[in-house]
């Protein structure tokens, strides 16, 4: 087995490795910060278990002394990457402060030449660094619940209760100089496996995030930030597929929305189209499935409920826009919408057909005046029927 030196000594080549391979990352994408962190904390580890490896590089200090800072110094960079992940401001004082305490005890006169106190100290500091991320990942998780954060969570709590296992291992064992080499030398080891799978996970945390983000950007309408045709169709088609006595689909168009766009210009018939959203998806709770699935139509569909329901839901969605006012150069414009509602009872479980019976359903709101709440029917069905020369003649 190699001693504790040359556990170390390998050590350092690994951190310093793997904060060339996380330093190259970083410069091929600088929006990924805390990439950089992570690749510094590598470089001031491998910076502590080269100086481990040779104490007698310097020999003006006291033995270590620097190994013990940079560890410190690893230690609250690493934090501090963890910290930027999160999109949280670590504070400088957080991120130096395991450093600076060491430099300060470690010239206590007490502590001076006790090997013991040191060895508590810094398995203090591993532990509080090590449970600070772990416990920043986890809550971070309840909005961003990334795979890697439970794995990389788990490791820190791993390795901040290892390095604690070394205060009663210190205090309440007769441990003889030899049996602290193998300590190191076993603790070295731990060290360098941590390192690498703090890189593994850090790239691993940095590539799920990136990943949910492009999912994000091609299931959502970039405008509103509600789910865009596509998204809507492949969630509702397997609740449509299911349903049997319920289910009811609304289609909600913005009334007069050409009018805003050539009166007062896009910019502005953009805001009428976020209003709109805002005010229908401030309503929507789950399991109702809302989305964009034209320029200015929307869609909600509501799987636990029936048509009576639907309707006294799109007229309350009605009255809520009617009271939205867009403010354009010191006028306050009205917005309202007109909605067409089909249930899946009425149209078999089919969203093509549902769907088309909505859209019968909101033509008809339309050119009744708009601003209107129709359900469909099967006279709806008729009149469509008639108007597209189905049939000679509606009673």
């Amino acid at each position: 087995m190699l001693s504790g030196s040359g556990l170390a000594l390998v050590g350092s080549m690994v951190a310093a490795t793997l904060a060339f391979a996380m330093g190259l990352v970083w410069l091929s994408d600088r929006s990924q910060k805390a990439v950089g962190w992570i690749a510094m904390a590598l470089a001031l580890g491998g910076i502590a278990a080269a100086l481990s490896a040779a104490p007698d590089v310097v020999p003006s200090l006291r033995s270590g002394l620097i190994a013990d800072i940079a560890i410190a110094l690893c230690l609250g960079v690493m934090w501090h990457g963890f910290a930027v992940f999160e999109h949280r401001q670590p504070k400088l004082w957080a991120t130096l402060g395991g450093a600076l305490l060491w430099c300060v005890l470690a010239f206590v006169p007490t502590l001076v030449g006790h090997h013991t106190p040191l060895v508590v100290m810094q398995a203090a500091m591993v532990t509080a660094y090590a449970w600070a991320v772990a416990a920043g990942l986890i809550h971070g998780g309840r909005e961003e619940p990334l795979p890697a954060r439970w794995a990389a969570a788990t490791l820190m709590i791993f390795h901040g209760g290892l390095a604690l296992m070394r205060i009663p291992m210190t205090y309440f064992y007769d441990v003889s100089p030899q049996d602290f080499a193998v300590e190191d030398s076993l603790f070295a080891l731990e060290g360098t496996l941590f390192a690498a799978c703090v890189a593994i996970a850090m790239l691993a945390l940095a590539t799920q995030r990136a990943s949910a983000r492009y999912r994000k950007a091609a299931e959502t309408d970039s405008l509103t930030g509600i789910a865009n045709r596509h998204m809507f169709m492949r969630h509702v088609d397997p609740m449509v597929r299911r349903a049997t006595d319920k289910g009811v689909l609304i289609l909600l168009d913005l009334d007069h929305f050409k009018v805003i766009n050539d009166m007062y210009g896009h910019v502005q018939g953009d805001l009428a189209l976020i209003a709109f959203a805002d005010t229908i998806k401030g309503e929507v709770s789950e399991p109702d499935q809302l989305g964009r699935i034209e320029g200015k139509q929307f869609a909600l569909f509501m799987p636990d409920v029936t048509l009576d329901i639907g309707i006294h839901v799109a007229e309350y969605l009605r009255r809520k826009t009617e009271a939205v006012r867009l403010d354009i150069n010191d006028m306050r414009i009205p917005l309202t919408m007109s909605a067409g509602v089909a249930a899946v009872a009425d149209t078999g479980p089919d969203l093509d057909a549902l769907r088309a019976a909505a859209e019968i359903a909101l033509r008809d709101s339309k050119s009744g005046g708009r601003n209107r709440v129709t359900p469909f029917s099967k006279v709806l069905k008729v009149r469509e029927l008639a108007r597209k020369g189905g049939l000679k003649a509606v009673s």
